[in-house]
């Protein structure tokens, strides 16, 4: 049996010769080239510096478990700690004579490691880089490290725990979480089997040109974006962006390519179109909708009720006097409905916006009359009363509601191409109508149902059609019998393309429920699924279902594009303006696609020392823990180094000193004495104590951080300690109070970690 490859090989690219043969191979992050040997490939990315800090964790931990000198240099390492663990009994016993029974069992060794923070290189690494991510993905600024509470906190929290800086987190780890994120969005696309490509323009906060590539799996994955500085966007620049990206992760998976309406795009796409003809272009059916809206609100008639509208929405929003009579007004009926004003970019904004001033009409109407109102509502008196005017505004949010609800439908993230024609159909059954009721002018009406026709024609195409033919939910029952013929026209071109000869035949079969499609268990477990699933697990054996598979999973909008311009316009802010457009790019890319990939992540995490991590209750001990259905959360008791003691006094107050290597910034990097300074405990929350409360006790700890610093299991952290605790109230564990470890004192035990030699530590009086 031939030996599988090695995972380090997928880092690397190899240098093949003129005789097709591969010479050495060349690291993907720094570009060095090395012998074909898995070991040694293994060590350089583990020490390789350009490459991200899981990757070479993951590789150092795999070149340790197939090292041959493992054995030898466990066997050296457990000589060495003996040698020193009996030269610190001897330096013990020098200072603190004590008794061979004073010795600390294992029990109490196990409580006390619990109660010392340690912390390994590696744990360090991981725990820095779920911090940046979690600042990248929430619009955290940068500079929260800087922050001197958040360090407090974090003190507090996990004392051996270095904060990465804000120069620190801006460059390196952004760019090992941008890495990490491009990887696997990389791998997610080339297992892929259908694709589709989004291509949209944008103008960020310094008014540079951005334009944006989402591919679809169907989920939406941001995949490039493009700074295009001086270049014009001509249909021939597009072109080039969207070619690169096809032929990059292979033409035959790209089914769709979705564009807005502008020229440029259109044109781009047609050529794309005409060099593989088996990918169809066609525009965003959200902005289509919106344009439909748009037509109807360019209408005098219309136009003049939206006039209205906003001057009632504006007059009472800009006096603080008609605003809070209004609060009153709406507090007295048990309204909780807000005004708001429509935004021209904001599809469906006018429907909302309308449809709060229907619901506040009864308290509009009694604030117009209200006698201390007067002087200021009398210019937008006459239409709150007027009857006339709101039959107007309900006949416009009739005659838009359905087209906003469709753009609503369309515009997720889930693929719904197959809605298409559903929405239209719903559209068209009550647009003549709700058009009949509105008072306009014959011209009007008639210029709105041209347009209406003129965007519908546009927006319906045969790959539309073909989806709603395949929708087992419909099997093309909203489509005319022309719209079936050329419904029925497409799929048999693209079973053509797609070299699926069987596939047309099985297409009647499937219209006419015959042979396979006949068996009704196939028609009894719709309700309960979806048509992809419907497709890939019952008929996943049949030709058409590949094909329909692949029309299925096109989306009929480019919304997620419109979404990451959003996303990047709230992490690049007028309060970020210092944030350079690369580095906004890739916080954006971060973001986005997280988004989709944390579904898929762990959600729980434990060290090497498998410490068991649970949300504290401290503040609140009876609030329940929360959970979702798609992300439980592992919640287990552990015991810590307590910040708030109940039972200790003001020494408690520990300070700790962590020599871990930082990222070079004397600002981030925590050096805490022993002894808090005054600033300090001004920010520090104790539990005040009365004398009577207060107990006796002199602790002496002897501890030898160079077993902690070094050990690899929570069995070796501790190896020698020594305490001799007096305390007159109790006693545990053993009969002689002499001898007792407390676990409160536990609580209180400090220490100087990854000092290379025996250090004393002496708690305060």
């Amino acid at each position: 049996m031939v030996k599988p490859r090695s995972s380090v090989w997928m880092y690397f690219e190899e240098c093949i010769d003129s005789n097709k043969k591969t010479t050495c191979v060349q690291c993907k992050f720094c570009k060095e080239k090395y012998s074909k040997n898995s070991t040694r490939m293994k060590i350089h990315i583990g020490n390789c510096m350009k490459a991200p800090t899981s990757i070479r964790s993951k590789m150092t931990a795999s070149s340790r478990t197939s090292s041959p000198s493992t054995s030898t240099s466990t066997t050296s390492c457990s000589r060495h700690e003996s040698n020193v663990e009996k030269n610190t009994v001897r330096t013990l016993s020098a200072v603190t004579p004590v008794k061979k029974s004073n010795y600390i069992s294992n029990k109490q060794r196990s409580m006390v490691e619990s109660f010392v923070d340690v912390m390994k290189v590696e744990e360090h690494q991981q725990l820095t880089a779920l911090f940046a991510k979690a600042v990248f993905t929430s619009n955290t600024p940068l500079s929260i490290t800087e922050n001197r509470n958040w360090k407090l906190f974090f003190k507090r929290l996990r004392p051996s725990f270095t904060l990465p800086g804000r120069y620190l987190l801006s460059h390196r780890l952004l760019d090992e979480e941008f890495e990490r994120v491009q990887i696997h969005v990389e791998e997610t696309l080339n297992i892929s089997e259908n694709l589709a490509l989004q291509c949209d323009g944008w103008s960020n906060l310094r008014n540079e040109s951005v334009i944006n590539v989402i591919i679809t799996t169907p989920r939406p994955l941001f995949v490039k974006s493009v700074l295009s500085g001086t270049a014009s966007h001509t249909a021939t620049y597009l072109e080039g962006i969207m070619l690169e990206l096809i032929e990059k992760y292979g033409s035959h998976k790209f089914s769709a390519i979705v564009t807005d309406n502008a020229a440029n795009m259109r044109k781009a796409a047609r050529n794309i179109q005409e060099k593989y003809p088996h990918i169809v272009s066609y525009g965003c059916m959200a902005h289509t909708l919106h344009l439909m809206c748009s037509d109807i609100l360019r209408v005098e008639s219309v136009e003049q009720i939206i006039v209205s509208v906003k001057n009632i929405v504006k007059t009472i929003m800009s006096s603080q006097i008609l605003r809070a009579k209004l609060e009153e007004i709406k507090k007295d009926m048990k309204l909780t409905t807000s005004l708001s004003m429509p935004v021209k970019t904001r599809w469906g904004s006018h429907v909302k916006s309308m449809e709060d001033l229907v619901k506040c009409k009864f308290a509009l109407q009694r604030l117009s009359i209200t006698e201390d109102t007067q002087k200021v509502v009398h210019t937008i008196k006459p239409v709150i009363l007027s009857e006339d005017f709101w039959v107007s505004v309900e006949g416009v949010i009739n005659l838009l509601k359905p087209i906003t609800q469709s753009i609503t439908l369309l515009e997720g993230d889930s693929p719904s191409i197959h809605l298409v024609c559903k929405s239209f159909n719903a559209i068209n059954l009550e647009f003549d109508s709700n058009l009949q009721l509105l008072k306009l002018q014959e011209t009007e009406r008639n210029n709105i149902l041209q347009k209406f026709s003129e965007r519908q024609q546009y927006a319906m195409q045969p790959v539309h059609m073909a989806a709603d033919l395949l929708n087992p939910h419909s099997v093309g029952s909203y489509l005319s019998s022309e719209q079936k013929m050329r419904a029925m026209k497409f799929i048999n071109g693209l079973a053509k393309d797609m070299m699926l000869p069987t596939a047309i035949a099985e297409l009647g079969h499937y219209m006419g429920k015959l042979h396979f499609f006949a068996e009704n268990f196939l028609w009894e477990v719709l309700p309960t699924v979806d048509a992809i699933t419907w497709w890939k697990g019952y008929c996943g054996d049949l030709s058409l279902s590949k094909l329909a598979v692949r029309i299925l999973t096109m989306p009929c909008t480019s919304a997620a594009t419109e979404r990451s311009f959003s996303t990047q316009s709230l992490i690049h802010t007028n309060r970020r303006n210092r944030l350079t457009s690369k580095r906004a790019i890739k916080l954006n890319y971060i973001q986005h696609n997280s988004k989709l990939f944390s579904s898929q992540e762990p959600t729980t995490v434990q060290d090497d020392r498998n410490f068991q991590h649970q949300q504290s209750n401290i503040n609140n001990p009876e609030a329940p823990p929360t959970s979702s259905s798609k992300e439980k959360y592992s919640r287990k008791s552990f015991s810590t180094n307590q910040v708030c003691s109940e039972s200790s006094d003001s020494d408690s107050n520990i300070s700790w000193t962590s020599d871990i290597e930082g990222n070079g910034n004397s600002d981030d990097d925590f050096s805490y004495n022993d002894t808090p300074s005054d600033a300090e405990e001004e920010h520090i929350d104790e539990t005040p104590q009365t004398k009577g409360q207060k107990r006796k006790r002199d602790t002496t700890c002897l501890l030898s951080a160079s077993h902690i610093a070094g050990s690899d299991s929570k069995d070796d952290s501790l190896e020698v300690l020594n305490c001799s605790i007096h305390n007159a109230d109790e006693s545990v564990y053993d009969p002689d109070p002499q001898e007792s470890l407390l676990e409160s004192d536990l609580q209180s035990i400090s220490c100087k970690s990854f000092y290379k030699e025996t250090i004393p530590i002496t708690r305060r009086k």
